[in-house]
Order: C-alpha cells, then sequence, then structure tokens
C-alpha cells in the first residue's frame, strides 16, 4: 500500500488536566500519531494517554519547557496501529497539572508501524525553536509544535500545515 498523506482525525482541547478527541474510527491498519501537550505556570507531569480508544499507544518522543517559573510547557507524541477491523472511538490525553490540555490525532495509511528518525527541541530564548532528524526522510516527515500564545504559527518551509489547535 502507497503512503498517504497524513491527515488529522481527531482533536479535543480542555481548560483542565485532561483532553478527549472527538470521536473518530481509524483507518484498519493504519498508523495513528497522538500529540498531547498541557501548558501551566507551575510544574506538570508528562503527558500521557488514559484513555486509550482499545489501542495501544506507545511514546515516541516527549519535549518539556521548564525555566523554572513562568509558563511551562510538555509536549509527548504517542504512536499506535489501528486494528483490521476498527470500531469508533475517542482518546483522552492527561497532563496533570495543566490548565490546558490539547491532543490531536492524525492518521498516516501505509506507514511502518516502526518509528524511528526523529527529534524534538525546546527554545528557552526568543526566536524559533529548531529540530535536526538523525537522518532524510525517506518520504514523510511530521512535525507537531506547540507554545503558550494565542496567535496561530506558520508552518515551517516546505511542510503543509494540517491542523491549527488553539485551545
Amino acid at each position: 500500500m502507497p503512503l498517504g498523506t497524513p491527515a488529522s482525525v481527531a482533536s479535543g482541547g480542555a481548560i483542565a488536566d485532561n483532553a478527549t478527541s472527538t470521536a473518530y474510527t481509524p483507518t484498519a491498519n493504519a498508523l495513528q500519531l497522538a500529540f498531547v501537550a498541557g501548558r501551566a505556570s507551575s510544574a506538570l507531569t508528562d503527558p500521557d494517554i488514559t484513555g486509550a480508544g482499545g489501542l495501544t499507544w506507545s511514546p515516541i518522543t516527549l519535549a518539556d519547557y521548564d525555566i523554572g517559573s513562568g509558563i511551562r510547557i510538555s509536549l509527548r507524541a504517542f504512536a499506535a496501529i489501528a486494528p483490521s477491523s476498527p470500531s469508533s472511538i475517542q482518546i483522552t490525553g492527561t497532563v496533570t497539572g495543566a490548565g490546558r490540555t490539547v491532543i490531536e490525532v492524525v492518521e498516516v495509511t501505509g506507514a511502518s508501524s516502526t518509528i524511528t528518525n526523529y527529534d524534538d527541541g525546546v527554545d528557552a530564548s526568543a526566536g524559533d525553536p529548531a529540530i535536526v532528524l538523525p537522518s532524510a526522510p525517506v518520504a514523510l516527515a511530521i512535525a507537531c509544535f506547540a507554545g503558550a500564545h494565542g496567535s496561530p504559527v506558520a508552518a515551517p518551509s516546505g511542510f503543509t500545515e494540517i491542523v491549527d489547535n488553539t485551545t
């Protein structure tokens, strides 16, 4: 099966420690990527998936921004493979201590269940965070950004934005 175009399939946000995605039915055997982020003015736990929708979610990477005061942000990416006969599900992401939590689920058909080429980055100064992948992507690169501001963020050159969740 050829690699499909990433698609936002579910999202959610709350002014709370957890956020539950909208209900969706995954495509059979498709890669599901869930991005869970939280922000607060005090310490946060690492994001986790507490309502798995019957899928087995594996953490991919974690990025924390915490300079000891002010806004703190934590973002974690997870991956799961949809079953061969999927049904409607909802995913809940939890970040204990967060004043705001978001979850975004992206689906990629035809993708491998093994994700090895990834990086995360945090920028503690003014400017744009930068990441460098260990090797050039063979067919696809997906990026997720979490920030503490009210304005949408422009997609980097060469990327197409598929969703902007501003909870």
